[in-house]
């Protein structure tokens, strides 16, 4: 009979299951006492689809310091397929038993390896199931005309007892003026500017068909149980508008870069114009008020840039130190995870073909093993969708304007760009740039 000197007990949390910790812990430790047994606890918060917990890792490099593992269930261990077959040839290897406090597992029985994968197989279903009933609950939902996704767009405010949206009266005045605004045709950054809001905002606004009573799911719409807040012959009137400001219909006069921006000190604005007798050079006319001379606009160029790069700074600096956007910071955190776990699913499919070549596993079995990671690539991939969406939908002002600003240095990177094309792009993050005596003053951004 083998002597016990010391066993490991594992502990698994998953999220809203601390009384149960707690409880199993009591229970797993009346076990090890009642058999005299000495023991050390391995416990951490974590998914059992996964391999990627430390407490467990730590657990079976230490694994050769213990006789036995003790477990509430064998799935707390693991239900990832792969994860599995680790930690079952980890304890084979090392002739270890696995104690729930219902039998005893010896992965060296044949008897208790047949049984051990059935009940793994029971488990990972139910797993599987679980994950599938939120998927097509939300699908369900959707299809019912409910809301779905994650933050609700202006006017609107998400109901959970209706499931539904409800119309927020606080920000339906807001709303009915930017309707008002783009309904006479002005643009995103003209509206954002009357009603202190940034433009690329008010732009997603008027894009977003939940305002006609939509609801969406991934990239299809269907009606709604909420009611509009914008009629179809308003939608396309506004969307006619957008359209023209897109395709430049609506634009008649030639716009250099600086277009539009440079005002000299004494407080008038200097026109852009491209100079044949300076090889075609874009130059800033000489002041018509106060006589500050004309200059090359390259200097102003290098200027904007440098004053871009401390703006974003001093914003991400702001950002970093401000509360308000905790939950954005949260959600970027966990779209990180989830695009991480994608990745990792995505190479499981190495490994399968690895323990396929190696003989730990045949043909069928790494046929089954690949359809489990794609529905897990699945469920992954509609959970960073989802998230994409609320952090779109969540984000503040300072957070857009820096988003604006590195896809800014993105774009006026690009080589052969368009007068009129780098002009927008300043515009977008720019509100003027002050000049006098050949000197960039300072720049004042939107």
């Amino acid at each position: 009979m083998q002597i016990i000197n010391k066993v490991a007990i594992y502990l698994r949390k998953s999220r809203g299951e601390a009384e149960d910790l707690e409880k199993h812990r009591n229970q797993l430790i009346d076990l090890c006492n009642k058999n005299g047994w000495k023991y050390d606890i391995y416990s951490e918060i974590g998914s059992s689809a996964t391999l990627e917990r430390p407490e467990l890792s730590r657990l079976l490099s230490n694994i050769k310091q213990y006789n036995k593992v003790v477990v509430m269930a064998l799935d707390r261990l693991s239900r990832d397929e792969l994860g599995q077959i680790v930690i079952t040839n980890t304890l084979k290897e090392s002739n270890i038993e696995v104690v729930t406090p219902t039998k005893t597992y010896n992965f060296n029985d044949e008897n208790d390896i047949l049984m051990s994968d059935f009940e793994k197989l029971i488990a990972r279903q139910e797993f599987r199931l679980i994950k599938k009933r939120l998927v097509t609950g939300k699908i369900t939902s959707w299809k019912q005309g409910n809301w779905v996704q994650g933050f609700a767009p202006m006017p609107y405010v998400y109901n959970r007892e209706t499931k539904s949206l409800d119309i927020d009266k606080d920000k339906l005045e807001t709303w009915e003026e930017i309707k008002t605004l783009a309904l006479k045709g002005y643009s995103s950054s003209i509206i954002g500017e009357k009603v202190g809001m940034n433009p690329l905002q008010i732009r997603r606004l008027l894009n977003n068909k939940t305002l006609l009573g939509y609801v969406k799911y991934q990239k299809k719409y269907i009606k709604g149980n909420h009611k509009p807040v914008i009629t179809q012959e308003e939608w396309n009137i506004i969307q006619n508008y957008i359209k023209g400001r897109t395709n430049g219909t609506t634009r008649t006069k030639h716009k250099y870069p600086l277009t539009g921006l440079v005002k000299c000190k004494c407080g008038h604005s200097r026109t852009a114009v491209r100079r044949k007798d300076r090889h075609n050079k874009e130059v800033i006319a000489k002041c018509r008020h106060c006589g500050d001379s004309s200059l090359l606009s390259n200097s102003i160029h290098k200027s904007i840039i440098i004053a871009m790069k401390k703006f974003e700074d001093e914003l991400i600096h702001a950002t970093n130190n401000n509360n308000n956007t905790n939950q954005l910071k949260k959600l970027y955190e966990e779209l990180k995870k989830v695009e991480s776990d994608i990745d990792k699913a995505k190479k499981k499919f190495e490994k399968v073909k690895l323990m396929v070549l190696n003989d730990i596993i045949d043909i069928g079995e790494a046929s089954k093993m690949n359809k489990d990671i794609k529905y897990d690539i699945e469920v992954l991939e509609e959970r960073k969708y989802l998230i994409e969406e609320d952090i779109e939908n969540r984000n503040v002002n300072t957070t857009d304007i820096i988003s604006k600003l590195e896809t800014s240095f993105k774009l006026l990177k690009e080589k052969n760009i368009e007068d009129e094309d780098k002009n927008l792009i300043y515009k977008t993050i720019i509100d003027k740039i002050i000049i006098q005596k050949k000197e960039v003053i300072e720049v004042v951004f939107k």
